[in-house]
């Protein structure tokens, strides 16, 4: 009866790690979202995105890994130094959410902000584009005032690729969202106007 009475609680307090270390990796993006999301609102441009983007996946996870560690450290006879395997695990688990987090935002914002692929969903969606004019190689960019429209080639390209992502469909020689296309450039506005993306809003019409 004991033995199983141990095992149980071994079990509990073994979820109770992982359930923890689970909400700290969660912690961790939180607030690294709302760093990003403070310097994004203090900022005029988006030069500096991607270098905004690592300094806060680099700092936020370390100093939010400080406070954990300062935070269990018993202030008796002085800091009492905690097991290698412990503070090791603490540091992996902080890696782990500053790559996610890094992943993230340069996976998705960095490229609203900068990306050809997104630009052309707006334009698509704005109705800009003309598909099938024997001029400009099948397209019409007349509409579209962004000074992306030059390459007309690298955009064909992107209308292509959201063609076969089934993002866009072609019909009577002017191309339309999908659903799930209008589904990703909801989300691509979301983003830009919360993080202030600016090279979304000067080149997504």
């Amino acid at each position: 009866m004991l033995a199983k009475s141990k095992a149980s609680y071994s079990s509990r307090m073994k979820f109770k790690k992982f359930f923890g270390r689970i909400l700290r990796i969660i912690l961790i993006q939180v607030v690294c979202v709302l760093a990003l999301l403070f310097l994004r609102s203090r900022s005029t441009n988006s030069l500096y995105l991607f270098e905004e983007i690592f300094a806060v996946s680099l700092v936020t996870p370390v100093l939010i890994f400080l406070v954990f560690q300062i935070s269990r450290y018993k202030l008796t006879s002085g800091f009492q130094i905690r097991a290698i395997r412990e503070v090791s695990l603490s540091i992996s688990l902080t890696v782990v959410s500053a790559l996610i987090f890094l992943t993230f935002a340069q996976n998705s914002l960095v490229n609203i902000d900068r990306s050809r692929s997104f630009y052309v969903l707006s334009w698509i969606n704005q109705e800009l584009i003309v598909i099938g004019t024997p001029a400009n190689s099948g397209i019409d960019l007349t509409l579209v005032e962004s000074p992306e429209k030059m390459n007309k080639p690298a955009i064909s390209q992107r209308i292509t690729e959201q063609i076969q992502r089934g993002n866009v469909e072609i019909t009577s020689q002017t191309a339309r969202l999908t659903w799930q296309g209008k589904l990703i450039l909801q989300l691509a506005n979301f983003l830009a106007n919360k993080f202030h993306l600016f090279g979304w809003y000067q080149n997504n019409h």
